[in-house]
């Protein structure tokens, strides 16, 4: 039997349902669509689409929507001696200008295999303007030696140092550990193979003596590259950050242990990475009273090469996909090098397919 009718046709070659109509049949309706409605209609038809099609990009899908939420309830102060910093942030004091009571703080840090930089983190400690009233340090069940290292040091210090070995405790659970076991109620947390510049301890603590409601203080730090400061690799820059909405890094924050308590610690849950994060977004959500400090620094040794680099990154993102936090920057990675695979795919087929023949004529030329 002829088959006239051009949907006859469509039926007969792409049968509903099948996988040859799910591609044919939506080419086929804008084919229709053009001969009833013309040249014009149909190229502004294709744009809404394309426009609707770019909108719908920007919501994130399938796993990437399930995010975790900011919601950033508190009021942050800034404390600085640098006038150069956030000249229009509001609220803001000086540093210098706090002239009250100090209060006794603890020390909170983890280690794991740390040996080859825990001399230079106690270098660190012993160096500060002001010590802590006590340092709590947990060890997940180091293998080289970190341990001892450490036993030792406590026996000979000058500060009150007790070592708690915790074997096979992640990051959060040592620092909740430490917590517990902290004799007072600021806690300052940095971790092992970063440097406090001397005056951190004494900077970091300072709003908690000026205000007695503070409960969350927001360090710095500064990323170093083989010992030189660096933000090649796209590390965060002080000078372009918002006081309001930082989310401090655990490698330089102080907090109250009512704080810690009312986001129920760390979260534990979290295989290896991100605890800090979390932690920090929950403070956000919880606390009301912050304060930043960006005089208070502590250097970090940043990776020093790619291959440290994609490790360090890999690992941050296992956390943050755990956690849900910043899934959304991870959907619009996923977006761009999906657009330029669609544009830089199909052009690298065309080069392939005309060197083959370029080469094939070469050969056959021989």
């Amino acid at each position: 039997m002829a088959i006239n009718k051009p949907d006859s046709w469509i039926r007969h070659l792409a049968p509903a349902g099948s996988r040859q109509r799910r591609i044919l049949g939506p080419i086929w309706n804008e084919i229709k669509y053009l001969r009833q409605n013309g040249a014009s209609a149909s190229i502004h038809r294709l744009v809404v689409s394309i426009r609707n099609a770019l909108r719908q990009l920007r919501h994130p899908k399938g796993i990437f929507s399930l995010q975790y939420s900011l919601e950033d309830n508190s009021s942050v102060i800034l404390y600085t001696d640098q006038p150069h910093l956030f000249p229009s942030y509001q609220p803001q004091k000086r540093l210098s200008a706090v002239q009250a009571p100090r209060q006794p703080v603890s020390l909170i840090a983890t280690t794991y295999n740390e040996k080859g930089s825990a001399e230079a983190w106690l270098e660190g400690l012993m160096a500060q303007t002001r010590f802590p009233e006590e340092v709590i340090i947990v060890d997940g069940g180091s293998s080289d030696g970190t341990l001892e290292l450490l036993l030792d040091f406590s026996k000979r210090s000058p500060i009150s140092i007790k070592v708690i070995s915790e074997p096979k405790a992640n990051i959060a659970k040592g620092r909740n550990i430490a917590i517990e076991q902290a004799g007072f109620e600021v806690i300052l947390a940095t971790d092992f193979g970063c440097r406090p510049h001397p005056d951190w301890v004494e900077k970091i603590a300072l709003p908690f003596n000026d205000d007695p409601r503070t409960q969350v203080v927001a360090g710095w730090f500064h990323p170093l590259e083989n010992g030189q400061s660096s933000h090649r690799l796209g590390w965060a820059v002080l000078e372009v950050v918002d006081p309001q909405t930082l989310l401090p890094s655990s490698r330089s924050i102080a907090f109250t242990k009512e704080a810690w308590r009312k986001v129920r610690g760390y979260p534990e849950w979290l295989t290896l990475t991100g605890e800090d994060t979390y932690f920090a977004a929950e403070l956000k959500r919880c606390c009301a009273h912050w304060a930043f400090v960006p005089d208070a620094v502590v250097d970090w040794p940043a990776p020093a090469n790619p291959g440290e680099y994609w490790r360090k990154i890999y690992n941050w993102s296992i956390g943050d996909g755990e956690s849900g936090a910043f899934t959304q920057w991870y959907w619009w990675s996923l977006v761009r090098v999906g657009s330029v695979a669609l544009v830089t795919l199909p052009a690298a087929s065309v080069a392939l397919v005309g060197w083959v023949a370029g080469l094939i004529t070469l050969i056959t030329a021989l």
